[in-house]
């Protein structure tokens, strides 16, 4: 009795100790590989995404996923100016209507998504001579979403917000 007691309670110490072990794999909805411009890029769709930050060469992708991004030796000229700075969500957390503004770019041809969590588009909006655009999330369940902007360029930038 003595002999199994202590065999029930090495696996039920060691059992864990495996589950900590670092996996390469990503469990997702989806996702795919993209190329624009010069850059490629891996995707997830269903995972928590923060955002993404670009400055010159150097691409943060936020999130679950840090997939390869692949920088051309001459970055298409949009990129330096359109980075996760000139997009502003707000309020966050928001109960009825998003704002998304955009600084020191040139609105026309912006494209803003909403996204859930599983990687569901929401709404598509695109910005007219104003820099701020309204997106409707009254309708929406609490939770979390995903503010996609994407430039005339192509060039994307994700933020996160909180629906209450």
């Amino acid at each position: 009795m003595k002999r199994k007691f202590c065999i029930a309670a090495l696996l039920l110490v060691t059992i864990p100790a495996f589950s900590q072990i670092k996996q390469s794999e990503v469990v997702s909805a989806g996702g795919g590989f993209g190329e624009l411009n010069g850059y490629s890029a891996s995707f997830t769709i269903g995972e928590a995404v923060t955002g993404t930050l670009a400055k010159g060469d150097l691409v943060l992708v936020q999130g679950f996923q840090q997939g390869y991004i692949d920088v051309a030796p001459n970055p298409p000229s949009g990129l330096d100016e359109f980075t996760a700075a000139n997009v502003t969500v707000y309020p966050n957390p928001v109960r009825t209507i998003a704002y998304v503004e955009l600084s020191n770019v040139a609105v026309e041809g912006c494209v803003v998504k909403c996204f859930d969590m599983s990687g569901r588009a929401l709404s598509e909006d695109t910005f007219d001579e104003d820099n701020r655009l309204a997106v409707d999330m009254s309708g929406l369940p609490q939770g979390a979403y995903l503010i996609k902007v994407i430039s005339k360029d192509g060039i994307v930038v994700n933020k996160k917000i909180m629906k209450y």
